[in-house]
C-alpha cells in the first residue's frame, strides 16, 4: 500500500511546507501528496502541481531564519554565535542546503531565547527529531544554577580579603549571570545597585551603581557608566516597594521613567536584595529583546541574588521604613560631581591628618560620596523648582 509522506502538512491556511528532501531518492514513502497538494478535506489556495512538477515551500524554521536574518543586526549576532558565513545562513534560510550535525545546536542556542521563537523551534523539531531526542533539549526553560558554580562562590568569599570580598563577589556572579542568561549574547546589561549609606540622623536618600557587566551592543565593563539614583528611577521603585519590577518595551520604560531610558534598552527588571525584610540594594538587568525577563528568567534571577547576599555587611542592611531616597538628576549631569570623588577623598584624609585624626580609606570614601549625594540632591531640586517657574509663567 502506497503511503503519503508525513512530511506533507498544511500551514498558515494557504501554504504547504515540506521537510528537506522528503521526496528524494531512497524517501520510504513513494507517494507525493493528492493533487493539490490536500492531505483531508482542508483546501489550500495555490497548492499543487505546476507544469507537472509539485512546487515545495521551505518550511518554517526556514522562513523565519529568513526574516531574522534580513536584519543586519541579528545577522551577524547569529553568525558569531553559530560559527559560519553569513552566506550559509542564507543558504539555510533559501532550503539551498541543510545544516550540518555540529551546526544544529548554536543555531538553536542563537535563536531559542528570541521572544516568538516557538514556531522556530517546532518547526525545527520537525525537520531534526533525533538530534532534539538525543540532546534531550527544552528549549523554552532555563537550567538552574550549577552546584559547582556554588561552591566556586563559597570558595571566593571564605578566601577574599574583606576590602575585596564585594567586588570580587559581585564581579563572578555578573559574570556568570551573563553566561547563564544571555549565552547567545543578544545583548544584556547587569548592574548591582546599593543604598548609599545613610549619613548620621539621616534615612538612606540614594542608591548608587557600584560595578556592572555587559555584552554587546554595551561595553563588557561599566564601571565608568557608575551614577546614582534615586526615587524617580525603575531601581528607586523596586527598593522602595520591595518587590521586583519588569518592563516588558522601551515604549513603557519611556513613559514610566524617562529620565533613565537607554538607547538599546528595550526591557528591563529591577530584582531587590533582600535579608529577612532588609534591603541592601537591587540588581538592574536590561535587555536588546522586548518581554524578554519571563518567569523562568525571573526565578533565575532571584537565586542569583540569594547568592550576592555574601557580597554585603550586615550593616548594609535597612528596614524599608529606613529609606526615603530623594530625587536625583540625570546621569549626564552627574558627571561633574563624581569626576571630583578622588579629590575629595584625598582632601578628606588631608583634613584628617592635619587635626591629628585617624581616617581610613573606606571612612574617606563614604564621606566623599556622601558629599556628592548632598550635591546632587541640590541640583535636582533647584531644577525642579526652575522647571516648575517655568511652567507658571
Amino acid at each position: 500500500m502506497s503511503r503519503i509522506c508525513p512530511a506533507w502538512y498544511p500551514c498558515r491556511g494557504d501554504r504547504l511546507y515540506t521537510r528537506k528532501g522528503a521526496l528524494r531518492l531512497g524517501c520510504p514513502f513513494k507517494t507525493p501528496p493528492p493533487a493539490g497538494g490536500v492531505l483531508s478535506s482542508h483546501p489550500l489556495k495555490g497548492a499543487g502541481p505546476q507544469n507537472g512538477v509539485f512546487m515545495e515551500s521551505p518550511p518554517m524554521w526556514r522562513e523565519w531564519l529568513g526574516e531574522l536574518i534580513s536584519n543586519p543586526r541579528e545577522r551577524q549576532r547569529i553568525t558569531r554565535v553559530v560559527g559560519v558565513h553569513p552566506i550559509t545562513l542564507v543558504r539555510w534560510a533559501t532550503s539551498k542546503s541543510t545544516p550540518h550535525r555540529e551546526y544544529l545546536r548554536p543555531l538553536l542556542d542563537a535563536v531559542a531565547p528570541i521572544p516568538g521563537s516557538q514556531t522556530f523551534l517546532e518547526s525545527f523539531q520537525e525537520e531534526f527529531p533525533h538530534h532534539l531526542a538525543e540532546s534531550g533539549a527544552a528549549y523554552d526553560s532555563l537550567q538552574e544554577i550549577s552546584s559547582a558554580f556554588y561552591a566556586q562562590v563559597i570558595s571566593t568569599y571564605t578566601s577574599s580579603l574583606p576590602i575585596l570580598r564585594a567586588s570580587t563577589i559581585c564581579t563572578l556572579i555578573l559574570q556568570q549571570m551573563l553566561d547563564h542568561l544571555d549565552s547567545s549574547r543578544l545583548g544584556m546589561k547587569i548592574v548591582v545597585v546599593r543604598c548609599v549609606p545613610a549619613q548620621p540622623e539621616q534615612k538612606v536618600r540614594s542608591l548608587r551603581a557600584i560595578v556592572g557587566r555587559g555584552t554587546p551592543p554595551w561595553e563588557s565593563h561599566l564601571e565608568d557608566h557608575i551614577h546614582f539614583l534615586g526615587a524617580e528611577s525603575q531601581a528607586g521603585h523596586a527598593i522602595c516597594s520591595g518587590h521586583a519590577n519588569i518592563i516588558g518595551s522601551h515604549v513603557v520604560k519611556m513613559e514610566q521613567f524617562p529620565a533613565h531610558y537607554n538607547t538599546y534598552e528595550e526591557s528591563s527588571m529591577v530584582y531587590p536584595l533582600m535579608l529577612a525584610g532588609r534591603i541592601a540594594g537591587c540588581l538592574c538587568l536590561s535587555s536588546t529583546q522586548q518581554h524578554y525577563f519571563n518567569e523562568p528568567r525571573l526565578d533565575l534571577v532571584r537565586l542569583y541574588g540569594e547568592l550576592l547576599m555574601l557580597a554585603f555587611e550586615s550593616d548594609a542592611f535597612y528596614d524599608l521604613e529606613q529609606i526615603e531616597l530623594g530625587i536625583m538628576p540625570p546621569g549626564f549631569r552627574q558627571q561633574r560631581y563624581l569626576a571630583s570623588f578622588q579629590q575629595s577623598v584625598v582632601q578628606h584624609m588631608l583634613q584628617a591628618a592635619r587635626n591629628h585624626e585617624i581616617l581610613s580609606r573606606p571612612q574617606a570614601e563614604k564621606m566623599a560620596w556622601w558629599g556628592i549625594e548632598d550635591a546632587l540632591l541640590r541640583l535636582a531640586f533647584k531644577q525642579g523648582e526652575e522647571e516648575n517657574t517655568d511652567e507658571s509663567a
